[in-house]
């Protein structure tokens, strides 16, 4: 479904802010090189930006020479000495001066050698309509605003020395709609917000999606402490050309707590996704380095040269280059080489104070969760411990679970189980490793262990994972939120059961269930909606309910007894709809076999398709019907995408096989007017897995009031034959305009019908 846009373009609040005389300006950019000059000083009277200095931005020996006997004053503008500035502008290749004597970088864009792909889509735990509402610290002094929906940018250091438009700069889009908000795009709004709220959750900021009041952002004086920054999302090609030729994003350095005029003078930082190669986790890396900068943070690398440190194991630093890494944590340079050894969290402190504890650290200062209970809490700091008491009311198990954010946590969890004296009886600290770039393991903690009846305690801490100079890392940055739960007298085993239901309350038939962590299984609602699982253990879990033609959720719980969890997966009418339908099937084989082939096939009748009419139509082996020109492309994308295919219904586009026991088959019926059309793909296997075995068909009708009907029979829930690698929908002949029904969703079930969008 697609929302309206809030505030298509909205007038960014860039007014009454100021500058700090500390470290600089950062611009995550790649402009031109500029010819050696000086510009005389020009200071305003009154409350004024710095004097320009220099006639254009430079950086290296050139900006060291330009600067000449200006060099001290601008090096203290930017909080450094004199050869530490210098220093940094011949050694760091992205160091570079603006005319007002700020400092900032040079950011190329990630290599596309470095990009992970898209990835899968990251479902949304709140409703659609909250996504544009959305606040991590809401009542919080300090606000990061993370911006989507376009603005205009006028009177910034981007305007006057970068050459940046004043015209309105679009809003995030990857559908091709600029006017709308789909609900793919909300997810990812939702996901790039819960990741950047996570790295910012030691402090004392409220990380937000919904528009903030101007004085929320704004700082008059030293006095007021209530402000913040703006990172703002858009996919402007004028304006990256403008400020950088190509760049991954821009920001100023140390700005955040700058009073008027230069707050808003240097604001906003900007980050410039291109296209849709930038999946959520990449925005959220991009907008949490962004807006370090605006801390006053700088790069981290190595002394060898290396600009950004690329990370090491499953870990890279936030100021590095994070891409390809599922932990990703601030730093104070404990990798081996590091150049920057400056503490991140305390100059972040600097601008955002580390929240209040929370919760106790010691066994007199215990939060009580009874005999049973759950909560959550947040580890600010390395030396944060948070302590909770639990009430063993028999003798037999206690069973503890605590898990932190599903999403990029930036908190690895060590559990202790200690007694009235504080004695360990038990610790569960796994070892973190690498799933996926997105993904890592044993971040979690949880135990089962046999107990007398007593008052037991439970502390939480963060916890390092390996050698932080080479593989690992260690507690420093470790911090972020969490839940906790706890039972005693609980079970070995118990069960997490409940129902999926649309948003009319109905049961859900076809939703597919998925549960991951300490166990792993796939479990597909039947008419009356529920799910079941069996024989778990204590731990974090996470619990998705997907079905086509549906939103889907996901619930985080962390387990210690038997629990039920329903699931309410609203109706997406946009996408498409569930119908009751029989198999019609194929009757003349078509001479297409092997791997990726494709066969030219005369229309029974004129098909109208996105405006213009066919009367040929080439099928693939891999599940697609166009109506261009014969394309044997196996490697599906999301839709829309100018690449070819294009002018195609996607039946299950995927790298398919038609061997000796599969044929692909076309069949017509009815009477002129109303005939219809079928390809069918019977019992085709994947060329990736040879187990698969499977037949869909796509159905075209000649009535123009009839929707194109897909269905699907003999598919194995839990395989790829429930479409996790594959893209269903279809797409006009430019590639701009589709209908998307899936994605790499696993959401094709035994039996499905559906009928795709007008």
């Amino acid at each position: 479904m697609a929302y309206p846009r809030q505030g298509l373009i909205r007038a960014l609040r860039v007014a009454r802010l100021g500058v700090s005389a500390s470290m600089g300006v950062l611009l995550a950019a790649l402009p031109l090189e500029g010819t050696l000059g000086v510009a005389p000083a020009q200071a305003a009277p009154g409350r004024a930006l710095p004097p320009v200095v220099l006639d254009r931005p430079m950086r290296g020996a050139n900006a060291v020479r330009a600067l000449g006997g200006r060099l001290a004053a601008v090096a203290a503008l930017n909080g450094r000495s004199g050869a530490s500035l210098q220093r940094l502008l011949t050694t760091d290749s992205t160091a570079w001066v603006e005319p007002r004597g700020r400092v900032y970088f040079v950011e190329p864009p990630r290599a596309a050698s470095a990009a992970p792909g898209a990835g899968p889509t990251d479902t949304s735990p709140y409703p659609y309509d909250q996504t544009f509402l959305l606040h991590s610290r809401p009542g919080a002094q300090r606000t990061i605003y993370l911006d989507f929906d376009g603005a205009t940018v006028t009177g910034t250091g981007w305007n006057q020395h970068e050459g940046f438009p004043t015209s309105p700069l679009p809003p995030y889009d990857t559908d091709g709609d600029p006017g709308t908000f789909g609900n793919d795009e909300r997810d990812l709004v939702q996901s790039v917000w819960r990741r950047v709220a996570e790295d910012f959750a030691p402090f004392a900021v409220d990380v937000t999606t919904e528009p903030p009041p101007p004085d929320a952002l704004d700082r008059t004086d030293a006095a007021d402490q209530v402000y913040g920054a703006t990172a703002l999302v858009t996919p402007s090609a004028e304006a990256r050309t403008a400020a950088c030729g190509d760049c991954g994003g821009i920001a100023y350095l140390d700005v955040f707590n700058n009073v008027a005029p230069s707050h808003a003078y240097y604001q906003p930082a900007l980050v410039f996704p291109p296209g849709t190669s930038y999946n959520a986790k990449d925005i959220a890396d991009v907008i949490s380095h962004e807006i370090g900068h605006n801390f006053g943070l700088n790069h981290d690398g190595t002394t060898g040269g290396v600009t950004y440190y690329p990370g090491h194991g499953s870990w890279a630093p936030i100021m590095g280059l994070v891409y390809g890494h599922p932990i990703v944590q601030w730093s104070k340079g404990e990798y081996t080489d590091a150049d920057n050894t400056e503490d991140d969290l305390a100059i972040i402190a600097a601008g955002a104070p580390i929240r209040p504890d929370d919760h106790g650290d010691t066994t007199g200062a215990a939060t009580s969760l009874g005999s049973g209970g759950s909560g959550d809490g947040t580890i600010t700091t390395a030396a944060d411990k948070d302590v909770f008491s639990l009430t063993q009311m028999c003798s037999g198990n206690v069973s503890v679970a605590v898990a932190p954010v599903p999403m990029s946590p930036d908190l690895d969890v060590r559990l202790r189980l200690l007694d009235g004296s504080s004695t360990e009886l038990a610790v569960s600290d796994p070892t973190s490793a690498t799933v996926s770039y997105d993904v890592a393991s044993g971040l979690s903690a949880s135990l089962t262990r046999s107990l007398p009846p007593g008052t037991y305690y439970l502390e939480v801490d963060g916890t390092g994972a390996l050698d932080p100079a080479t593989t690992g890392y260690s507690d420093y940055a470790s911090l972020g939120d969490y839940t906790i739960a706890a039972q005693s007298c609980a079970p070995s085993t118990f069960t997490l059961s409940g129902a999926v239901r649309d948003g009319a309350g109905a049961p859900v038939r076809g939703a597919v269930v998925t549960l991951a962590g300490a166990t792993s299984a796939t479990a597909v609602t039947g008419a009356a909606g529920t799910y079941s699982f069996t024989g778990l253990g204590a731990g974090g879990y996470s619990l998705n309910g997907d079905a086509i033609c549906r939103t889907s959720q996901t619930h985080y719980l962390a387990l210690v007894a038997a629990t039920v969890s329903d699931l309410t997966l609203a109706n997406d009418p946009a996408a498409c709809e569930v119908t009751t339908e029989p198999w019609i099937g194929g009757t003349s084989v078509l001479p297409l076999t092997g791997d990726d082939s494709s066969a030219t096939v005369a229309l029974p009748f004129p098909y109208r398709f996105y405006g213009a009419t066919y009367t040929t139509a080439y099928v693939s082996t891999n599940g697609v019907v166009n109506f261009g020109a014969p394309d044997t492309a196996y490697s599906n994308t999301s839709i829309p995408n100018s690449a070819v295919p294009n002018a195609a219904v996607y039946g299950f586009w995927d790298d398919l096989l038609v061997d000796g026991s599969s044929s692909v088959r076309t069949g017509t019926s009815g009477a002129p007017g109303s005939r219809v059309f079928v390809v069918e793909w019977r019992n085709v296997t994947s060329y990736t897995d040879p187990n698969a075995r499977f037949s869909f068909e796509l159905v075209l009708f000649e009535n123009r009031n009839q929707r194109i009907l897909a269905q699907y029979k003999d598919i194995t829930p839990g395989t790829l034959e429930d479409g996790r690698f594959a893209t269903i929908g279809k797409e006009d002949a430019g590639g701009t305009r589709a209908s998307k029904v899936s994605f790499d969703r696993g959401v094709i079930v035994d039996g499905l019908s559906l009928r795709m969008p007008k």
